[in-house]
């Protein structure tokens, strides 16, 4: 009886966890995939030029000399903030990043799209809260 009813909690416990609802900051970026209909791209150029803003720990941008892309992690990369244990990238190829292959701070990029400069800025100020005191 009592490993029936350990059995049972543990089934009703893994259901509750994957359950979760992405956080707000994440489901707005998602939409704005879906809503510009952003195209993905199979790899990006890189050179010592490149730098990324962090959007929340799903997203970035990444900035190359010519363009800008947004980089979706496999999972939550709380290692973009992690300054005490930084993980070297991990690269296939010296050349380019590669979704499904490489990782930016030890996290797997799952997906890669390609944005113009405005919806770099859509997407930075959906990041931003709003100050009404100023």
């Amino acid at each position: 009886m009592r490993g029936l009813l350990l059995l049972l909690l543990g089934t009703v416990l893994s259901a509750c966890a994957g359950t979760r609802e992405p956080p707000p900051d994440v489901v707005a970026v998602e939409d704005f995939i879906e809503v510009t209909g952003l195209e993905e791209v199979d790899r990006i150029r890189t050179d010592r030029m490149s730098d990324f803003d962090e959007l929340n720990p799903r997203y970035i941008v990444f900035t190359t000399r010519r363009r800008d892309y947004l980089i979706e992690f496999h999972r939550d990369c709380w290692e973009l903030r992690d300054t005490f244990d930084i993980k070297p990238d991990l690269r296939h190829d010296p050349n380019y990043i590669r979704p499904r292959a490489d990782t930016i701070r030890g996290c797997l990029i799952n997906r890669i799209f390609e944005v113009n400069e405005g919806q770099v800025e859509e997407l930075k100020a959906m990041g931003e809260v709003p100050n009404p005191g100023r």
